[in-house]
C-alpha cells in the first residue's frame, strides 16, 4: 500500500468514525456486523462515548456522583447499555451467586425520621426526591445537601406527596407533579405542577388545579411532555386529565379500578372488564378525554379509544404496568403488563409489547412476548411505576420484609433477594440503571449491581 492509500484509509476511517458517532445504538450494532474492520470501528471508544454522552444528555443513563463518563473505559461504556436492556447480570435465575453489588453510594441526609420516607432516585443519578410525615424535598448526593424544600403557599397544615417527576433541559431542571392534601376543617386537594431549578433549587409554579370536593386524597400520577394525568382517591375509580400550558382539565370517571400510564398524546389504562378472568388494555388520545371536559363528571366511554386489546389472566388478579422510552429508537416504547393472582398458585402473566407513533404515522401495537411463571405464586408489586425498562419489578413480602427483584421474562416468580441492611420499607427501582435506592435511619443509599 503507497502512502497515499494510507493518509485516504486513515481519512476514510476519519468520516466513518465521526458517521458513527453520530448515530444511533441500534444502527452501530448493525455497521460492527458487516466486517471485521467496521466491527473494530464501531466498538472504538470515541463511538461509545459519543452514544452514551447523548443518552445521559436525553436521561437514560444514571452515573454516581462524581463519575464521569470520559473516565470509562470501551467495555465500562458498553456495559452500562448492556444494564439497561438486560439488567444486571447477577439478577438472573441462572447467575448463581445472587445479586452482586458493584458500586454503592451511602451518604448522610440530615433529614428527620429519614427511614420513614420514599426515596426516588432521578435520571442522571445526582439527585434523588424524598417525601414522608410532612416533609418534601430534593437532595443533592454529590453535594450531601437538601436543595428544596416544599412549603406551598397555604397557612394550614399540608401533606404533600410526588406523584412524578421529568428531569429535563439535559439534567438542569425537573417538573414535579405533586398531589397536596390541605388539612383544614374542610380538607381541600390540589394538583401542582412545579419546575425545579435543579442548580439554584429556585421552583416555578407551572401549575395549580383543586380537585373535585368529593376527593378524598390523590393517589397517583403521570407527566409526559405537555399532558398529566392524576388518579383521584385509591380506588382510581376517577381520574383527573390535564394539559400543562393552558390548564384545561376532565373529570373523567373509569367504572372499574384501573392503573395507568402515558406516551406522547396517549392515556394508556388497564382495567378489569365485565368478566372476573379478563382485562382491558386500552389506548386512549389525550386530545379527545380533553374535549370531554366538562361541570360535571363524565365517563371516559363517552370517547372512542383509538386501540383495546383484551387480555386473560386468573380471577381475582392484581394488575400492573409500565412503558419506557427507548433509548436506542425515536418515538418508541417498551410496555410491560403484569397479571399476578391476589392468592393461590396459579401462575402470574408477563407481557411485553412494542409501541411506536409519531405524528406522522398512526400507534402501532406490537406483541413482542408473553410468559407465565412455571412454579406460580403471585407477584407483588409495591409501586405502580416500579418495571424497569429491562423488565425487572422489585417484590416485598409483607410479613418478613424480604425484598425481592423479579425478572417479567424468565418465568420464574422466586426472583432474587436483595440484602440491604437496616432500610426502610420504601425502596425505589431505577427504570433504565436498575439502581436501587433506599433509605436507612441516617443515610440514603443507591445500590448498583453487576
Amino acid at each position: 500500500m503507497t502512502d497515499s492509500e494510507n493518509v485516504d484509509s486513515i481519512l476514510v476511517d476519519d468520516v466513518l468514525l465521526r458517521i458513527l458517532s453520530f448515530s444511533d445504538i441500534r444502527s452501530v450494532i448493525l455497521a460492527s456486523q458487516t466486517n471485521r474492520h467496521l466491527h473494530h470501528l464501531a466498538f472504538s471508544r470515541q463511538v461509545w462515548l459519543a452514544l452514551l454522552s447523548d443518552l445521559h444528555a436525553r436521561n437514560f443513563v444514571d452515573l454516581m456522583p462524581g463519575q464521569r463518563l470520559h473516565e470509562l473505559s470501551t467495555t465500562e461504556l458498553v456495559d452500562l447499555v448492556k444494564h439497561m436492556v438486560l439488567g444486571p447480570q447477577s439478577w438472573s435465575a441462572s447467575y448463581s451467586s445472587g445479586a452482586t453489588l458493584a458500586r454503592q453510594f451511602r451518604v448522610k441526609a440530615d433529614i428527620l425520621h429519614l427511614q420513614e420516607h420514599t426515596v426516588k432516585l432521578l435520571s442522571g443519578g445526582q439527585f434523588c426526591l424524598f417525601s414522608g410525615p410532612s416533609t418534601l424535598g430534593c437532595f443533592d448526593l454529590a453535594q450531601s445537601k437538601v436543595i428544596w424544600s416544599y412549603r406551598g403557599s397555604w397557612t394550614d397544615e399540608l401533606w404533600a406527596t410526588d406523584l412524578d417527576v421529568q428531569v429535563i433541559e439535559g439534567g438542569r431542571a425537573a417538573v414535579i407533579l405533586l398531589g397536596v392534601h390541605v388539612l383544614k376543617e374542610h380538607p381541600e386537594n390540589f394538583i401542582e405542577l412545579l419546575r425545579l431549578d435543579l442548580v439554584s433549587g429556585a421552583t416555578t409554579r407551572l401549575l395549580l388545579q383543586q380537585a373535585p370536593d368529593f376527593v378524598v386524597n390523590i393517589s397517583c400520577g403521570n407527566i409526559c411532555d405537555d399532558f398529566a394525568v392524576v388518579g383521584l382517591d385509591n380506588s382510581k375509580f376517577n381520574i383527573m386529565v390535564l394539559r400543562i400550558s393552558t390548564g384545561s382539565s376532565a373529570v373523567l370517571q373509569m367504572g372499574h379500578e384501573c392503573f395507568f400510564d402515558l406516551i406522547p398524546g396517549y392515556f394508556i389504562c388497564m382495567q378489569a372488564d365485565i368478566s372476573p378472568d379478563t382485562f382491558d388494555l386500552t389506548f386512549w388520545s389525550m386530545e379527545m378525554l380533553l374535549d370531554l371536559q366538562s361541570e360535571s363528571i363524565v365517563s371516559i366511554r363517552t370517547a372512542s379509544p383509538t386501540a383495546t386489546l383484551r387480555l386473560g389472566g386468573p380471577i381475582l388478579s392484581k394488575y400492573d404496568l409500565a412503558v419506557h422510552p427507548s433509548p436506542f429508537c425515536e418515538a418508541s416504547y417498551i410496555l410491560w403488563v403484569l397479571i399476578a393472582p391476589n392468592w393461590g398458585d396459579s401462575p402470574s402473566t408477563m407481557h411485553k409489547y412494542h409501541i411506536s407513533h409519531s405524528k406522522t404515522t398512526p400507534l402501532s401495537i406490537r406483541p413482542i412476548s408473553i410468559t407465565k411463571t412455571e412454579d406460580g405464586g403471585a407477584v407483588f408489586t409495591m409501586a405502580d411505576e416500579d418495571i424497569s425498562y429491562a423488565g425487572y419489578v422489585r417484590a416485598l413480602n409483607i410479613d418478613d420484609n424480604v425484598l425481592r427483584i423479579i425478572s417479567l421474562s424468565e418465568g420464574t416468580a422466586k426472583g432474587t433477594v436483595l440484602d440491604i441492611p437496616d432500610r426502610g420499607y420504601w425502596v425505589h427501582l431505577s427504570p433504565y440503571s436498575n439502581a436501587i435506592a433506599c433509605t436507612t435511619n441516617e443515610n440514603i443509599v443507591v445500590n448498583y449491581y453487576e
